[in-house]
This record gives structure tokens, sequence and C-alpha cells, in this order.
């Protein structure tokens, strides 16, 4: 668990919020597909039905306070030394409470292990870049374009921003 301060948590009191980062379980399918529904309304993120979900439900790791599903994101093996971090995603009124940094520890602590690249194909760099990530061009990564570019409906469209950390 996870002892997080949030100025923005929609809870009766101002205290801290226990938050437990874990992995994905089919009991939060519905709650993932829920938000990350809601960010792709917003343009943030590409749509993960529920079936997508469930069928890659071990790269999942979800936020939780309580029965409550505030965040959640994903890590795609690409090659032997390539993860993507996918539909990283946190409930609007759990913004800037510290969760999308936690998670993505988490997750990377948890798939990333024996990854020398984590890559992040993203609008939201600045966030990335906070995390030690930089910038890089998106050909300098084959296995993603092959994996999931070629059939991706915005492709030609291409409005994100690939981003690298690179390990030893």
């Amino acid at each position: 668990m996870i002892d997080l301060h949030s100025t923005e948590r929609p809870a009766s009191g101002a205290g801290p919020a226990i938050v437990e980062v874990r992995a994905a379980t089919t009991s939060d399918i519905a709650a993932i597909a829920q938000l990350v529904a809601v960010h792709v309304r917003q343009g943030h993120l590409l749509p993960r039905r529920a079936a997508d979900i469930e069928a890659s439900l071990a790269t999942w790791i979800v936020a939780t306070s309580g029965d409550t599903l505030v965040g959640c994101g994903a890590l795609l093996q690409l090659g032997p030394d390539l993860v993507e971090v996918r539909s990283l995603a946190v409930k609007q009124s759990w913004r800037r409470s510290g969760i999308g940094p936690a998670s993505f520890r988490r997750s990377l602590r948890r798939r990333a292990q024996d990854a020398r690249r984590v890559l992040a194909l993203t609008r939201a760099v600045t966030f990335f870049e906070r995390q030690g990530f930089t910038v890089a061009p998106i050909h300098q990564f084959p296995e993603k374009v092959a994996r999931t570019c070629v059939g991706c409906a915005r492709r030609a469209v291409r409005d994100e921003t690939a981003l690298v950390q690179h390990f030893a």
C-alpha cells in the first residue's frame, strides 16, 4: 500500500488516502475499461475494449482506494529488451495525488526487470520527462511499429511523441 496525500480527491476528510497499487484481476476489467474510455473521450488514450483488457490482464496494474479504482496502466513486452507503457490513466478527481508516478514506478519494477528500454508513445510528454524519459524518434522502435502501429486507426494522425527510458 502507498500512503498518498491528495488535495483533489472527493473525500470527507483532508487526511492521507490509502491507495493500493496491485496487479489487475478479472474483477477490475469493467472499471479499467470505464476509466480508459473516459480518457479516450478526452483524447488522451487509444481505445481498449474490455475483451482486449481481459486478454492482456497480466500486463495491467491498478491503483485502488477502498473499492474504487482510481488509476490503471499496462506494460506490454515488445521485445527481449523493450517494454511499452500503455493506457496509464488516473481518475480526474485523483490527479496530482501521486498515483500516476506511484503506479508507474510499481509497474516498472514488476514488469521491466529484464528490459533495458521502456517506451511510452504519448501526448503527456511532460509527465514522462519527469519520470526520467527522453524524447526519441519512433523509427528507433521497429518492434512497436510492427506490432501495434500497423493496424492502428490513428497511424496516419500520429500525434503522439515517443519517449524512452534506458536502464543499465
